[in-house]
């Protein structure tokens, strides 16, 4: 339990306050090399937490037809 919150506020870190600490300097090109690939890093991982909520959306839609009257295959 405590590796998981430790990982969880570290990752909290990495990720959205350290968007901040150079924007707040003036522009992004004036951080150093791993800060800005850890920033775009940040937006990745942005996209795919959408990304995968999609894709459960889009399962649990699917399911939900299959289920319905117009969905189900025809058993004879």
């Amino acid at each position: 339990m405590v590796c998981c919150v430790g990982a969880g506020i570290v990752a909290f870190f990495m990720f959205f306050m350290m968007r901040g600490s150079c924007l707040s300097a003036g522009s992004a090109s004036n951080c150093h090399c791993p800060t800005r690939l850890l920033m775009g890093f940040s937006i990745f991982s942005a996209i795919l937490w959408l990304l995968g909520l999609l894709i459960i959306v889009a399962i649990i839609l699917f399911k939900r037809f299959q289920a319905s009257a117009e969905g189900a295959p025809d058993a004879g």
